[in-house]
C-alpha cells in the first residue's frame, strides 16, 4: 500500500528527483495555463513544462495532470473542488506560496522514493481525507486544519526527508600522501539522489581543472567512505576541490584542501584513524595536537623515519596537528579520529 507523507518545515526544501518511470497521463497536448486560472467543471488540462501561475482553482469533477519532471509554481492559492482530481506523475513538484485547500478525496498518482512533492508556505485545509494510496510528500510552514489533522501524519516518517537535510551531508574531506602521491578521502552521513562527486585540482587555489568524476551512492542514510589518488601529481603544493552533482544536474561545492607530497613532507596515515596512525618524516621533530576549540591535547616527540603514534586516549573529532621539524621547518595538518 502506498502512503501519504507530510512534514512540517520552517524553511523551504529543494526536492530532487531520480526515478524516470513512464507517466499514465496524456502529456502531448497541454495548454500550460498561466495567470489566475479556474478549470471548468468536468474539464481536463495538463502541464508538460515548468510553469508559474497566480492561482489555480480546479472545478468540480475537473482534472489537472502534472506531467513527468514538471515543477508547477503557484504564487497564490491552490483550491481543489469537490470531485476534482490533481494527478501528479513521476518526478513532479508543486510549490504553493499561499494556501492549499482540498475539498475532495483526491487521487495523487505518485511513485516510491518521494518522487512527487508539494510544498505549501501558507495554511493547509482539508474537508475530505486524502486517499490511502497516495504517495506524495508534503512540506508546509503553515497551519494544518480540517479532517486530516496533524496527528495523522506522525505514522509516516522518511529519514531522508526530515526537515533540514541537504542532498549530501559531508562528514569530512581530507588530503594526505601515500608514496609521494596525494590521496583524497571523504565520507558522507546521508545522501539524497546523489549522482556523482567531482574532484578538481589547482596549482594556485584559484583556477581549477576537473580530474575525475566518481560515482556516488545515490540515496542512503549510512556512512559512505570515498577516496581518490592523484597518480600524476603536480610539483609543490596542489589544491583539490570537491563537489557533488544530483541526478537533476544541481551541483553543490564543498571545501578546498591542499597537500604537498614532496620527499621532505611529513606524512600521516591512515587519516581518518581509529586509535593510532603512522607519522613518516625525513627529520625528527615535535608533534603538537589541538582540538577544534584550540585546546592543547597532545605534545609528542618523533624521530626521522616511521613513527607509530598511539591516540587511543583522545576523543573522536577533528584535530589540528602542528609539526615542528628539527630542520627548522613547520607544517600544519588536519587529522580526524573516528
Amino acid at each position: 500500500m502506498k502512503h501519504l507523507f507530510f512534514y512540517l518545515l520552517i524553511s523551504p526544501y529543494i526536492f530532487v528527483c531520480t526515478a524516470q518511470a513512464q507517466s499514465a497521463i496524456d502529456c502531448t497536448t497541454c495548454t500550460n495555463q498561466t495567470g489566475s486560472f479556474a478549470v471548468p467543471s468536468g474539464d481536463t488540462i495538463c502541464y508538460n513544462t515548468n510553469t508559474t501561475i497566480v492561482n489555480l482553482n480546479i472545478g468540480a469533477n475537473a482534472v489537472v495532470n502534472v506531467c513527468p519532471g514538471v515543477t508547477l509554481t503557484i504564487a497564490g492559492n491552490l483550491i481543489i473542488s469537490v470531485g476534482a482530481s490533481l494527478d501528479m506523475s513521476t518526478c513532479t513538484e508543486i510549490n504553493i506560496a499561499g494556501a492549499f485547500l482540498n475539498y475532495s478525496k483526491v487521487e495523487y498518482i505518485g511513485h516510491p522514493a518521494g518522487n512527487c512533492l508539494i510544498t505549501v508556505a501558507g495554511s493547509v485545509g482539508f474537508t475530505q481525507p486524502l486517499s490511502d494510496d497516495s504517495e506524495v510528500y508534503f512540506w508546509t510552514a503553515g497551519s494544518i486544519g480540517g479532517s486530516l489533522g496533524a496527528a495523522q501524519f506522525g505514522n509516516y516518517v522518511n529519514p531522508l526527508c526530515n526537515g533540514f537535510a541537504l542532498p549530501v551531508e559531508l562528514m569530512y574531506f581530507t588530503s594526505n600522501c601515500v608514496d609521494e602521491n596525494p590521496i583524497l578521502t571523504w565520507a558522507t552521513s546521508t545522501e539524497l539522489n546523489n549522482d556523482y562527486f567531482t574532484i578538481e585540482r589547482s596549482r594556485d587555489g584559484l583556477i581549477f581543472e576537473t580530474m575525475e568524476n566518481i560515482d556516488a551512492l545515490g540515496t542512503g542514510t549510512t556512512t559512505q567512505h570515498y577516496s581518490w589518488m592523484d597518480s600524476n601529481p603536480l610539483d609543490g603544493t596542489s589544491y583539490y576541490r570537491l563537489s557533488q552533482t544530483d541526478f537533476n544536474g544541481t551541483t553543490e561545492l564543498f571545501e578546498t584542501v591542499s597537500v604537498n607530497c614532496g620527499k621532505e613532507k611529513t606524512i600521516f596515515y591512515p587519516n581518518p584513524f581509529n586509535n593510532e596512525f603512522t607519522l613518516v618524516s625525513k627529520f625528527g621533530g615535535t608533534l603538537t595536537l589541538f582540538d577544534s576549540a584550540g585546546k592543547l591535547i597532545v605534545e609528542q616527540f618523533f624521530i626521522g623515519g616511521k613513527n607509530s603514534i598511539q591516540m587511543g586516549q583522545i576523543n573522536s573529532g577533528v584535530y589540528t596537528a602542528f609539526v615542528t621539524l628539527n630542520n627548522g621547518k613547520h607544517e600544519i595538518h588536519k587529522l580526524i579520529k573516528l
